[in-house]
């Protein structure tokens, strides 16, 4: 990239060279250039140390439990399931309403017309 700088603009020795940083990409002297914990050659606004928290070592966890529990395999049982009730005899049956615990004058649902 060409430099908007003079190559001699008065030079004195101890302003040292132009360099780019190269973090933002404007040139500085190169007394202004730092080299940051990455290894870019950058000004000072650009330059940040590393963060102390990146350099710490955590042992690794210990995953696998002490003693484990045994967890035996699946077991099927065979079940076989029989009718306990006797069989319903075929035909109809004919239910008396008349004859309910509940007290006079109780409409239970259940009259002529129900449902029709």
């Amino acid at each position: 990239m060409p430099s908007n700088h003079t190559l001699n603009p008065g030079w004195i020795a101890d302003q040292g060279h132009w360099v780019e940083c190269q973090s933002c990409g404007f040139e500085f002297r190169a007394y202004d250039i730092q080299k940051r914990w990455d290894g870019l050659y950058v000004c000072k606004k650009d330059f940040e140390y590393r963060h102390p928290q990146e350099l710490i070592k955590v042992p690794n966890d210990q995953i696998a439990a002490d003693q484990p529990i045994n967890i035996p395999g699946e077991t099927f049982t065979d079940v076989t399931f029989s009718s306990a009730l006797p069989p319903l005899p075929d035909g109809t049956f004919d239910i008396d309403l008349t004859d309910t615990p509940y007290p006079s004058g109780f409409d239970s649902g259940f009259d002529e017309g129900f449902g029709t």
